[in-house]
């Protein structure tokens, strides 16, 4: 079986459908019949956006609580 020189496309995928983990194939048949099959799929499902997302909102709450105390501290002493 002689394989051709040179096969090369590019395939776009979205990226819910990556992210999600489907497995997506690719098949390509030469002329002279013969077939290859290439199936990829995304191992590492951790969406690292969100991740940092909800942590950032973490860390926005504790602080926006210590400069609440730190003004109803100072607002206190002022009286």
């Amino acid at each position: 079986m002689e394989l051709p020189d040179v096969i090369r496309n590019n395939i776009s995928i979205e990226e819910r459908v990556w992210r999600d983990g489907a497995e997506c194939t690719c098949v390509v048949e030469t002329t002279t019949g013969q077939r290859f099959q290439r199936t990829v799929k995304n191992k590492c499902r951790v969406d690292v956006t969100l991740t940092l997302l909800r942590s950032f909102e973490i860390l926005l709450f504790f602080l926006s609580v210590m400069v609440t105390l730190v003004i109803l501290r100072c607002l206190s002493r002022k009286s």
